[in-house]
């Protein structure tokens, strides 16, 4: 006998889109990019609090340019950890893609100065290449993953 002849069994509600996209869990690429932007910014909260402490706030303040990229790292790990809605998405693939070319745009710069040690250092380029592409690969699959465009709302979920 099925429940839905038993008279004591709970309603049970309709399964709708907003239902299911509601019960979406959160895609591994959108964990990757939260524990990457809270490093970065964990990192950059150390970094200015040992500036801070030798040099004073004042100082640290008026040496810094008007617009500094480091303050957008905070905004994104928020972005990423709380906001669920379409501003959020596109605000942390923004960030993301800022991200990941200044990271790109700094390494590039080392590997094609001309250094007679480029080769001892193969490692450690290596290494930073790897950082590099990994944090466009998350990009690409926040920025144009189905699960990440679906847990934002961009892309409906099928009904079951």
């Amino acid at each position: 006998m099925s429940d839905s002849f038993n008279p004591y069994s709970p309603p049970k509600a309709p399964i709708t889109e907003e239902s299911l996209e509601a019960r979406l869990p959160r895609p591994r690429a959108i964990k990757w990019a939260t524990f990457i932007l809270g490093m970065f910014t964990f990192i950059a909260i150390i970094n200015y609090w040992r500036a801070i402490a030798k040099v004073g706030a004042v100082a640290v303040w008026q040496a810094e340019p008007l617009f500094n990229p480091v303050l957008l790292l905070p905004f994104g790990f928020g972005l990423s950890l709380f906001g669920r809605s379409r501003m959020a998405y596109y605000g942390l693939v923004c960030i993301l893609g800022f991200l990941s070319f200044q990271v790109f745009r700094v390494f590039m710069g080392q590997w094609l100065a001309p250094t007679a040690l480029f080769w001892m250092d193969f490692g450690e380029r290596a290494g930073e290449f790897m950082a590099s592409f990994s944090l466009w690969d998350l990009f690409y699959r926040v920025a144009f993953g189905l699960p990440s465009r679906r847990y934002y709302g961009l892309v409906k979920a099928p009904v079951p």
